[in-house]
Order: structure tokens, then sequence, then C-alpha cells
């Protein structure tokens, strides 16, 4: 393991402790796809307290409305628990990779300039009571 992936892992352990057995189980694909597409590098750029509060906002969106949305919000200590000097842009969408495409190509007609891109693609099924019930990581 990597000292990045345990960064990530030890991060995750963090996280478990706050969610019910069966959302916890969900959190190490989530995270695992969301960093798939991250070089190390990067990743290491990031404080600890700023990657648990990204892992745990986006999962935390996704539990909450995994259909389709999308929150732009400036994170701050006071209100989220995290910060960062950037805007975060989190989407749920069927077709997210679409998404994705044309939201750069937009904000590059405009020349505003996208910091880091963290996606995850994956099927989420639903169950009766609107809960996860399983969550697969897709490949690209």
């Amino acid at each position: 393991m990597t000292p990045v992936q345990s960064k990530i892992n030890d991060i995750n352990q963090l996280i478990v402790k706050r969610l019910a057995k069966t959302d916890a189980e969900h959190l190490s694909t989530f995270t695992s796809s969301l960093f798939s597409h991250v070089a190390e590098e990067d990743i290491e750029t990031y404080a600890d307290e700023d990657l648990r509060g990204l892992i745990a906002t986006s999962f935390r969106h996704m539990q909450v409305k995994p259909k389709s949305q999308s929150v732009l919000f400036n994170p701050n200590a006071e209100e989220h628990g995290w910060q960062s000097q950037h805007s975060i842009l989190i989407l749920h969408h069927k077709d997210v990779r679409y998404l994705i495409d044309s939201i750069r190509n937009m904000l590059g007609k405009k020349q505003i300039k996208i910091h880091k891109v963290f996606h995850a693609y994956f099927v989420v099924k639903i169950d009766a009571k609107g809960a996860i019930s399983h969550i697969v990581e897709q490949g690209l």
C-alpha cells in the first residue's frame, strides 16, 4: 500500500466511525472510485481534514439524494467542517461522463480555470425506502 492509499484508508476509518454499518460498507467503493483518476502527488497536496471533508460531503450527498442532482458551494470550516479556497461542484447524474465534458468545455470557453476534477463512476441500487442498497464501481 502506498503512503497516499494509507492516508485515504485512515481517513475512511475516521468517517466510518460516524456511519451506519450498511453505509460504511459502501464508503470504500465510493472512495476508491473517487480517487482512482487522481495522481497520488495531487492527493498529497491536500490536508487530511480537507480530504475527509470532501469524501464525507460527497458521500453524504449521494446518500441523501441518490438521484440526479448538482450542488455548488464554497466549503468553510464553520458551516461544513472543512474548507477549500476553491468552489466545489458535486454532480450526481446517470450520464455524468457527458456532463463532466460539457461543463469542462463551457468553463473553458468562459476562461474559468478548473483546479481539480475528482470523479467516480458507479452503479447505485436504491431500495424501496430510497436508501442505497448496493454500489458497484464502474470502469471507464
